[in-house]
């Protein structure tokens, strides 16, 4: 199962009835993933899609804190990195954290042309955004119109 959305007001979600999951993790999996991209449909809507490679990896990190509230427990792509490898990340991040031209596809689904293991952005987005709550307390879903370098 997967989704995206498009803008403020469309989320798609496709389902693949061939997985052998699908029956036993519908529940979970598909209140996560509405979820996820209803909190981008509704970020987008207090003009928060930012452009720039801080402010998507912002924009994924609260859509996936706001899954983990739903769903419990953070999805596997958010937590898919070892911290060794996040810190490695962050110098990187910090250099190119205003590029507006950077790889979305790269970023978060990996790219070992740029060196960019899978889920790498879903990863660093989740632990910044996770600094962020566990220091305020604040979740994700009353963190709509935050500023992304409130997270900085």
């Amino acid at each position: 199962m997967t989704g995206y959305s498009q803008g403020a007001h469309q989320a798609f979600v496709a389902v693949n009835p061939a997985n052998g999951n699908l029956c036993r993790e519908f529940e979970v999996n598909f209140l996560g993933t509405v979820g996820h991209e209803l909190h981008h449909c509704a970020r987008t809507a207090k003009g928060k899609r930012g452009r720039s490679l801080w402010d998507t990896l912002i924009f994924e990190g609260l859509a996936c804190h706001y899954e983990s509230e739903l769903r419990g427990s953070p999805p596997f792509y958010a937590t898919f990195l070892f911290d060794m490898e996040q810190q490695r990340l962050l110098a990187r991040v910090a250099a190119e954290r205003d590029r507006k031209d950077f790889n979305y596809h790269a970023w978060f689904l990996g790219s070992e042309e740029e060196n960019l293991p899978r889920y790498a952005g879903y990863s660093i987005g989740y632990s910044i955004v996770d600094r962020y709550i566990r220091k305020t307390g604040v979740p994700a879903s009353k963190l709509l119109s935050a500023a992304s370098d409130d997270f900085l």
